[in-house]
């Protein structure tokens, strides 16, 4: 309900509120989350936020055709991807200097209770789709979300065209941060 602002939620609420199921409720509790398995809700509780981060690599001071300038200069998008390449391991592991540093260590009581949460690996790997997954996590650790497409995307400058060099192009991540973590704020640019 947080992408939409949960618009209408109130008066839903306020509209039901003398029908019999709602004349028992003491209180609402919005679980803005995914199920882990297939059979009962999850809650998260002690996320902190989200940390936003964005790249971007200029190569020149415009747009090139790679028809003529192709093989002379350093093709932003390449040099992107080289580094995002240095931000996680092949384990999947955050690489990022110092991100990691303000997470409190999984205690043995923490890691005791996803013991029994309803969470099948070889599902969840059946629903996204895939064969491997690159680790399984637990839940304690701000590096979760870190490789989700649907929170990354890429851009490059003006309209795509194959034979084009483009100026700038970028890159823009989100980041779930555990209630322990800070996002440091940093800008290098060279």
């Amino acid at each position: 309900m947080e992408e939409s602002g949960s618009i209408g939620l109130d008066e839903l609420l306020i509209s039901r509120k003398d029908t019999p199921f709602m004349q028992e409720v003491d209180y609402v509790c919005i679980s803005d989350n995914y199920w882990l398995g297939k059979d009962k809700p999850c809650l998260t509780y002690g996320l902190r936020g989200v940390c936003y981060f964005f790249m971007e690599v200029e190569c020149c001071s415009k747009d090139l055709h790679s028809g003529v300038f192709g093989g002379t200069v350093h093709e932003g998008m390449a040099d992107l991807v080289a580094m995002m390449n240095t931000l996680l391991s092949k384990e999947g592991e955050i690489l990022v200097t110092g991100l990691s540093d303000s997470v409190a260590p999984l205690t043995p009581e923490e890691k005791a209770s996803y013991e029994g949460i309803d969470f099948d690996v070889k599902d969840y790997a059946s629903d996204v789709g895939t064969k491997r997954l690159i680790t399984v996590r637990t839940r304690g650790r701000p590096s979760w979300p870190v490789g989700d497409t649907p929170h990354s995307h890429f851009t490059e400058s003006r309209a795509h065209s194959a034979t084009r060099e483009p100026r700038p192009s970028s890159h823009g991540k989100s980041l779930g941060s555990s209630p322990s973590a800070s996002c440091p704020t940093k800008r290098q640019k060279s």
